[in-house]
């Protein structure tokens, strides 16, 4: 195959036998599917091997290292015109190549399917990382509190000891003048922290000793209600198996589209005419609308499973402060033989309603937020300062919001734990 002249810009491909690889039409002459070729290849010449439109897919992935559209153009060639000795043909529009180009344009739709993976394993590492502090926290009250303490200071202590280390041999950033500022800025501001937080520990040392005493305090409670330990990993898995939902959901509808068959006949001189049938895949927009209601409807499962396992804690909880205790075992003597189960089956008789409602209230704030943080990341290095300062203290004003109105709402759910009452009655209470 011999690339040599060209028209309206373009080159005009033959084969070994002299026919031309080009279509045309009464508006404009083109080169069959190979239009991003320039005239800087007029007078390439190919190995006989290429000169079967069957192999020139191979030569164009390897050459000009093809996208995949220019394969699927380069595929449908190979469709129409399986031998080099095609004449003349006329041009056919087809929406196909548009729609191609359309859908390698969907930075979103591909950003949400490369994410599945990712966002699974770093949930399931999070929550199994928490899963194992919950237990070491309830088992060892002080310790844990005290460890924990002594892990953040160490943390920011030798943070602020590596970045003086960099900050001290200019040479590395000579030429980066912006680099080296910012870690002497970060340098600074970790030393500043390991000394606020280490005098803060200081100064609440008597609060923290004490806040170990009350998780000693709930140990006693765990020895005689040791299947709350096994509520907490119920809970991770119910998550886990919600966020694969939530992931799937997701793909799907950012996936989601119509898959269209076209069949075109075209004018050949040998045979006189070709059937083509193309499938082309659109993209639907409309039902990416619903991904709003799929968020607004996971933050309302995530708060509703939490709240469901905060609640049978918080009731298992109050029967064992409430019951007498044996003066010779020291041990609370329950009028229910497993408390655990016993709350558990009186939340979801009674009080499914209550929180529903009460995890209810905090995700349309969630939501909000989620939306007024994507304008701030979308706004991030645009030149209008007033839109990224608005939308940044609208975050701030709904995450205060957001936290006193899960506060009300998670004490709302303790008092019914204890009381029995419901959302509102205990929300007065509250008040």
């Amino acid at each position: 195959m011999l690339c040599a002249g060209g028209v309206l810009n373009k080159d005009a491909c033959v084969g070994d036998d002299g026919s031309p690889l080009i279509i045309s039409s009464s508006k404009k002459d083109v080169l069959l599917g190979l239009n991003s070729w320039g005239p800087k290849n007029c007078g390439t010449e190919v190995p006989s091997v290429y000169s079967r439109v069957s192999n020139v897919r191979a030569w164009i992935d390897s050459i000009v290292n093809a996208t995949y559209w220019i394969g699927m153009v380069a595929l449908a060639i190979a469709a129409f015109s399986h031998k080099s000795s095609v004449g003349f043909a006329k041009e056919i529009k087809m929406r196909s190549e548009q729609i191609m180009i359309t859908q390698l344009q969907d930075t979103a739709g591909r950003f949400v399917g490369a994410l599945g993976n990712v966002l699974t394993i770093a949930t399931g590492i999070s929550l199994s990382t928490a899963a194992f502090y919950l237990v070491l926290l309830r088992y060892c009250g002080c310790i844990s509190v005290l460890l924990s303490t002594l892990g953040i200071e160490v943390t920011l202590a030798y943070s602020s000891y590596r970045l003086l280390n960099a900050t001290a041999d200019p040479l590395p950033y000579a030429n980066d003048p912006a680099m080296l500022s910012f870690l002497q800025i970060s340098a600074v501001a970790m030393c500043c922290a390991a000394i606020l937080f280490l005098l803060f520990a200081a100064v609440m040392m008597s609060r923290l000793l004490l806040a170990g005493a009350f998780i000693t305090h709930a140990s006693r409670a765990l020895s005689q209600l040791k299947r709350l330990l096994v509520l907490p990993f119920i809970s991770y898995v119910l998550l886990l198996v919600l966020f694969g939902w939530g992931i799937l959901v997701t793909v799907s509808l950012f996936g989601a589209g119509e898959t269209s068959t076209r069949i075109a006949t075209i004018s050949a001189n040998s045979p006189s005419t070709i059937r083509v049938e193309t499938e082309s895949f659109q993209v639907s927009t409309k039902l990416r609308w619903l991904f709003l209601f799929h968020a607004w409807g996971m933050y309302w499962s995530v708060n509703f499973l939490l709240s469901i396992v905060e609640m049978i804690t918080a009731t298992a909880v109050s029967l064992w402060y409430f019951s007498p205790e044996n003066r010779v075992t020291g041990l609370k003597d329950f009028e229910e033989a497993d408390p655990v189960s016993y709350s558990a089956h009186t939340i979801v008789n009674y009080h499914l309603g209550t929180l529903a409602l009460s995890s209810g209230v905090v995700a349309p704030v969630e939501h909000i937020r989620s939306f007024f943080l994507y304008l701030e990341n979308k706004n991030e290095f645009d030149a209008n300062t007033f839109t990224e300062l608005a939308a940044k203290c609208c975050c701030c004003c709904i995450w205060c919001f957001k936290h006193c109105l899960k506060y009300i709402c998670k004490e709302a759910v303790y008092i019914t734990a204890i009381q029995g009452t419901d959302f509102y009655t205990s929300g007065k209470v509250l008040l």
